[in-house]
């Protein structure tokens, strides 16, 4: 228990928080597991005691070797699947907390992972290695089906939602430029983009849309299906710019600075609705849920929040590492969490 109301679980072997369970408003004083080891018991100065039930997809932490880059979730909801600078990919039951399979063969770190349709898993990257193809796999049974090569490093994908077109942000090794990929069947339809180095980028949820952020706190978005820019430079942002996201009907973009600053803009009007000091320490990355009414930002501190688009805070949690990657469940109730010390965290939003 803490000061701060909340009562932590720990793994004793990886000294890691396997859950956080919330509810009173002062000091815990006391908590204890009750006999079936399914329940907890706490009290605290709050003159409360809470029971809390820990169901097993909540109380799921386990991972990867090393560090775990990326993470995905199934559009139906079942799976999740961490890429790693193990090179591996594991598949994670989110029913039951359990490891489904592993994927191997990759020659780098995994950096950036999708799923294609409930049944595929693309996933790659290429740092730490001149190796920078992508993998699809199945993974029930485990099997490569498809190799793709993009012109460098992947770091972000995307799939359409009818799983036909996959779209893949790469950068050169040792270049400043970026390109965006459209892969159909066999064909590709690469994308360089100019005009200043570029801090982050992003690919819409259909994969329909590149947007790219630079130092100069200007936001670009590109059309990848007409190979062409939509609409001029949007100086967003006053600092450079450290993520980006896009909702799933491309009406806005949601961005954070350097410094932490989040501000979602409504892309026709190219106005800041909403913004929000999010981050005070070291920004690690921003995520959207698939319904597109939260947001979350990730701090190297380790500090996780989630937001809706108002800006208006939903959740908070301290993890004992910070998240390199993070991913909302479909219904937007669960945010996933890859984890700098390799674990994989089930965190509740509501």
């Amino acid at each position: 228990g803490g000061a701060e109301g909340v009562v932590r679980i720990w793994d004793a072997i990886t000294s890691s928080v396997v859950r956080t369970l919330r509810g009173h408003t002062g000091w815990v004083t006391s908590a204890a597991f009750a006999p079936d080891g399914r329940s907890v018991v706490s009290c605290a100065v709050d003159k409360t005691c809470r029971l809390f039930e820990l169901p097993m997809s909540d109380a799921a932490a386990a991972g990867h070797a090393a560090t775990a880059r990326c993470i995905a979730v199934s559009r139906d909801g079942k799976f999740a699947a961490t890429g790693s600078d193990d090179r591996t990919v594991k598949v994670w039951n989110l029913a039951n907390g359990r490891e489904v399979a592993t994927l191997t063969g990759f020659g780098g770190n995994v950096t950036a992972i999708v799923f294609q349709g409930n049944d595929r898993i693309v996933a790659g990257g290429g740092s730490g290695s001149s190796d920078t193809k992508l993998r699809t796999f199945t993974f029930a049974p485990a099997k490569e089906i498809r190799v793709l090569a993009p012109g460098g490093q992947a770091f972000f994908l995307a799939a359409s939602e009818d799983g036909k077109t996959l779209g893949a942000i790469w950068a050169p090794s040792g270049a400043k430029d970026s390109g965006f990929d459209i892969f159909k069947a066999d064909a590709v339809a690469p994308i360089t983009t100019k005009g200043g180095e570029i801090a982050a980028a992003v690919l819409s949820p259909d994969a329909a849309w590149g947007v790219t952020g630079g130092m100069d706190g200007v936001i670009r978005i590109w059309n990848l299906e007409k190979k062409d820019r939509l609409g001029a430079d949007w100086p967003i942002l006053k600092n450079s710019v450290a993520d980006i996201a896009v909702t799933a009907d491309k009406k806005n973009v949601i961005v954070i600075d350097s410094e932490g600053e989040v501000k979602v803009g409504d892309v026709a009007k190219r106005e800041v609705v909403s913004s929000v000091k999010a981050v005070t320490t070291g920004v690690n990355g921003l995520v959207i849920s698939p319904k597109s009414d939260r947001f979350a930002t990730l701090s190297v501190t380790g500090e996780v929040r989630v937001f809706d688009l108002k800006c208006k805070e939903i959740a908070k949690w301290q993890l004992p590492f910070a998240a390199t990657a993070a991913a909302f469940t479909v219904d937007g109730k669960k945010l996933l969490t890859a984890n700098a010390d390799g674990t994989a965290f089930v965190l509740d939003v509501e």
